[in-house]
């Protein structure tokens, strides 16, 4: 799965994240929390996306990962 959570964060920056985005997603309140292992360098990005776009760094990782399956039909 930590392949799946890094593609997700690299393709989320190159196709949606070259300017503000605007649409983020939030999980539920009834979600449980999960670690992720995310590879560091991908992390230090996400928290660029992040602060530009002033919301949390687990809205970009879960915004990203729900996009990247539903455009590859992962849903």
């Amino acid at each position: 799965m930590a392949e799946v959570y890094d593609e997700s964060i690299k393709w989320f920056r190159r196709s949606r994240a070259k300017k503000k985005f605007n649409y983020y997603i939030a999980s539920n309140n009834r979600g449980k929390y999960k670690t992720l292992w995310i590879d560091s360098n991908l992390l230090k990005r996400a928290r660029i996306l992040a602060a530009r776009d002033s919301v949390s760094i687990a809205r970009v990782v879960y915004t990203a990962i729900v996009l990247y399956l539903e455009e590859h039909d992962a849903f």
